[in-house]
């Protein structure tokens, strides 16, 4: 699945420059940027700090429809539901449940407004879907970086990559228990062995 972050009129740098590295966190395909309204001045370098390259790279486009072009599926978000009518929300998903409805070879537009007003009504009732995340009903509204990193991180979760590092076996960390107790003991400086060797096996314990 590829997926294209599309950021419509956006207005601050430092977002801009923290969407670049939540594109790069989460492997997304490409950022666009439609009419955007922030500068990219050495503010957006500066908070997009290793993902530098995503900003070189960005595509910058006055048309909406030229940013989505090529794009199976187009994802509309948005965090205030209730000013949508009810026709919409029935299309309307939530962050965790957006990858369930899509598909491996699709290539997906993800939708995000600017941090003052969101995407338009039109825009939202064009997408194939309407996609939030929950959160506090008096104060629903995420920062822009913020909700797209929810996003892509929902959309990378479900991909079932390998995981980074591998569950240690019971009988491993029983083997490891042993032998920090065994050195806790040898060391002389350790008053109480068997108190060190049950701190270190709880912390082993949150470890795996």
């Amino acid at each position: 699945m590829k997926i294209r972050v599309v950021l419509v009129k956006p207005l601050w740098d430092v977002n801009v420059g923290s969407v670049c590295r939540a594109v790069k966190n989460f492997k997304a395909s490409e950022l666009v940027l439609v009419d955007s309204k922030a500068p990219l001045g050495l503010e957006a370098v500066k908070f997009a700090k290793h993902a530098k390259n995503v900003l070189q790279k960005a595509r910058k486009t006055s048309s909406l429809k030229k940013a989505v072009e090529g794009c199976t599926v187009v994802v509309g978000t948005t965090g205030i539901l209730p000013r949508f009518s009810k026709r919409m929300l029935k299309n309307c998903i939530s962050a965790k449940e957006l990858p369930s409805q899509l598909n491996k070879r699709d290539t997906v537009a993800l939708l995000f407004g600017n941090e003052q007003r969101g995407l338009e009504e039109k825009v939202l009732d064009e997408c194939d879907f309407v996609s939030f995340i929950p959160s506090n009903p008096r104060y629903p509204v995420l920062n822009l970086s913020h909700a797209v990193a929810v996003f892509l991180y929902e959309l990378y979760a479900s991909k079932k990559e390998k995981p980074l590092y591998k569950a240690v076996a019971r009988k491993s960390m029983v083997q490891l228990e042993k032998m920090f107790f065994e050195f806790a003991k040898a060391n002389k400086t350790v008053r109480n062995p068997k108190k060190v060797s049950k701190a270190f096996k709880r912390i082993l314990r949150r470890a795996l």
